[in-house]
């Protein structure tokens, strides 16, 4: 089924839509460039590195990285909702007007489609790139924060929390949404799952995160239910988080 409502100009539309995707990645440089100028304000260490263009310790950058995805997350959220609530679309993306009980039911194929695809990753770890760490980036920073309750629980909300959020608003409510009124919705899951594969930018991990973003706009095209995807997608991140933090 497709998702949408009509009306004179229909929300969300695609060239919007594509903006905020550029818009949130602007903020996640600019934000963070502002938090790590801050964080070696504070540390002279840390801006003498800076300032000769010397590489940084992964456990340097780590706090300051996250604060500054946090924040851009944050204030991305805010945008994307109310432009959503501006148009009074909330129950047509799937944030409000659920069926009672429609994460339960969604839920084991939601799961299915989550352990199919751990197994691809890890097939394709194991079996094709062997020697590449998928989503190398992500696991520097979770090994990178200082061990230490605070730092752990920002950590936690910010990729299991509101990054989950802000990338099923994005690729799922506003993207998708946006495709399906051009295009087949196969064509439309397939094309916003690219692209959230590729925005990443960890080239040898697209093929897996292709198939988590064509799984999750799979199983919102058939329970019409952003909710439940933010729950699986929380879900997914906060075990890939354990697993790396475990690993650490």
């Amino acid at each position: 089924m497709s998702i949408g409502f009509a009306q004179e100009k229909p929300f969300p539309r695609l060239w919007p839509s594509l903006g905020m995707i550029i818009l949130y990645f602007v903020l996640q440089i600019i934000v963070s460039a502002v938090v790590v100028f801050i964080y070696a304000a504070a540390n002279p260490e840390l801006m003498g590195a800076l300032k000769q263009g010397m590489g940084l310790r992964p456990e340097a950058i780590a706090m300051p990285a996250i604060w500054g995805i946090l924040i851009s997350a944050l204030i991305m959220a805010l945008i994307i909702v109310k432009s959503i609530r501006k148009h009074g679309a909330s129950q047509a993306v799937g944030l409000e007007g659920d069926q009672p009980n429609a994460f339960w039911n969604a839920l084991p194929l939601g799961l299915g489609l989550l352990a199919a695809i751990t197994f691809f990753n890890w097939a394709y770890a194991t079996y094709i790139f062997p020697d590449i760490e998928m989503q190398a980036g992500i696991a520097e920073l979770i090994q990178g924060m200082a061990s230490n309750p605070f730092n752990l629980l920002i950590g936690v909300i910010t990729i299991a929390g509101v990054v989950p959020f802000v990338e099923e608003l994005l690729f799922r409510g506003l993207l998708q949404n946006a495709l399906m009124k051009t295009m087949p919705p196969i064509a439309a899951i397939a094309v916003a799952a690219f692209l959230f594969s590729i925005v990443h930018m960890q080239v040898y991990a697209i093929p897996p995160l292709f198939l988590l973003g064509f799984a999750f706009g799979y199983l919102y095209w058939k329970t019409g239910s952003l909710k439940t995807n933010i729950g699986l997608h929380m879900l997914n991140n906060a075990a890939a988080t354990a697993l790396t933090l475990y690993a650490a």
